[in-house]
């Protein structure tokens, strides 16, 4: 989503949203089910994050996954899918046994405007999402009982695209993730974020790509705390 990519420095462009990518394949009424690695991030009441590695909590059976594309003259659309097991087995730190069913639903669109403008936008809404969002939300929340609880989760982008020159392109991107944790989930824990993007991409052939882009972005956390950021990035890109 376009928060975390701008924590990790990717520029907005043509693969912004999930699933609706330059090189997706758009075929009217397709139908995609797929099945993914079982991976669980949990927050544990005192603070800490717990992941499959440490062979203390895991997901299973795996997450099943499913996703309907549609080509039409206005533009290509895809409504996706989520269902996922959330468990937790754990003899102690903490002594834990539960487990809970988690999804979501999600949009996405690419609405062509003049010229070869475009409109994009993606929307997620549900539980269970946090490894979605890289991390930045947990999957669950253990409470003070120690049974598993799945905070109502939901992520927005939308970006427009314009063309100035064949050759010289912009995106303006707006973006928004938020999370209602229970109470008692530790201070630390994220509760929600925002971004704005503002970049010149320049492509002075065609498996090149030169560009710079503006990015503000707040983030708050479960205690109220909050914070922002302002950065200029530049990347430079060739394609082999």
């Amino acid at each position: 989503m376009a928060d975390e990519r701008a924590a990790r420095g990717y520029m907005l462009d043509v693969v912004s949203l999930p699933g609706i990518g330059a090189g997706a394949l758009m075929i009217a009424g397709a139908i995609a089910i797929g099945m993914i690695a079982a991976y669980l991030v949990l927050h544990i009441g005192t603070g800490g994050r717990a992941t499959p590695e440490n062979a203390m909590h895991y997901g299973h059976p795996p997450p099943i996954a499913g996703n309907v594309k549609f080509a039409t003259r206005w533009g290509n659309y895809s409504i996706a899918g989520l269902a996922r097991q959330l468990r937790v087995d754990s003899a102690s730190a903490p002594a834990s046994r539960d487990q809970k069913w988690g999804g979501a639903v999600g949009v996405n669109g690419v609405v062509p405007l003049l010229h070869a403008d475009d409109l994009r936008f993606s929307a997620y809404y549900g539980n269970a999402i946090g490894r979605y969002s890289i991390g930045f939300f947990p999957d669950a929340v253990l409470d003070t009982n120690d049974r598993l609880v799945l905070p109502t989760q939901w992520l927005a982008m939308a970006a427009y695209r314009h063309f100035w020159t064949p050759n010289l392109r912009s995106t303006i991107a707006l973006s928004a993730l938020r999370s209602d944790n229970p109470d008692g989930t530790a201070g630390s824990v994220n509760r929600g974020a925002e971004s704005a993007h503002l970049n010149l991409i320049w492509s002075p052939t065609a498996k090149t790509n030169l560009g710079v882009e503006f990015i503000h972005a707040s983030r708050e956390v479960q205690n109220g705390q909050s914070g922002t950021l302002n950065r200029v990035q530049a990347a430079a890109q060739y394609l082999f």
